[in-house]
């Protein structure tokens, strides 16, 4: 199939609210997600606070390729993150003030406990013939002085993951799909050559993605 980067919304109500805070040792997250796109759901979103968080000085690498941004890179799952605009383009991009540099939160997503941005996700992936072969969650955002917030939508930032080894497939096409709070989602074609690996534009803020293999 040839996949086009396309915006749609969803049919339904959705409601993704991804909020990552950070705990002693690690970093705890609260998902309200979305729903299937036949399906209607009213649920009730707790205020989002962001809390002071101190910098972790790491960073991910795909295909021998090293994020460009720190941040928490908290994968387990067979999938590698890096943002590969640099920092300085992202600072610009979004009018960072002296000091103030980007910051990334990604972790595996809790499949169970976000069951309903799982079914949004595979809703949209149905939808093009594909199935979901990984589900991350991910923030961009930035640090001013030691305190994490979101970056808006707006520019793009270029990033890379890599396709989980059992789901390579040389004669296979990939995509991600990344669902926001409201129920909007963007498809997000492939722009390498790589079969281990997919890269994409995606933007600032908290999302719920997924890999989808046609």
């Amino acid at each position: 199939m040839n996949v086009k980067f396309t915006k749609r919304i969803l049919t339904g109500a959705l409601a993704v609210a991804l909020v990552m805070a950070p705990s002693v040792g690690a970093f705890a997250k609260t998902t309200t997600s979305a729903t299937a796109p036949s399906t209607t759901v009213v649920e009730t979103v707790a205020p989002v606070v962001v809390n002071p968080f101190k910098a972790v000085a790491t960073t991910s690498a795909v295909a021998g390729v090293k994020s460009e941004v720190a941040g928490a890179y908290l994968l387990q799952k067979g999938v590698g993150v890096a943002i590969t605009s640099n920092v300085a383009a992202i600072g610009e991009a979004y009018g960072f003030a002296k000091g103030e540099t980007p910051f990334v939160k990604v972790f595996d997503m809790d499949v169970k406990k976000s069951d309903k941005a799982k079914a949004s996700l595979d809703g949209v992936a149905l939808a093009y013939g594909g199935t979901n072969v990984a589900y991350i969650d991910m923030e961009i955002g930035k640090m001013t002085n030691g305190h994490y917030t979101l970056l808006p939508n707006g520019a793009g930032i270029a990033a890379t993951f890599s396709i989980p080894k059992e789901a390579v497939d040389v004669n296979a096409k990939y995509a991600v799909v990344r669902v926001v709070a409201g129920g909007e989602f963007k498809l997000l074609e492939d722009t390498d050559s790589n079969p281990e690996t997919i890269s994409f534009v995606t933007t600032g803020g908290a999302a719920a993605y997924s890999i989808v293999k046609y």
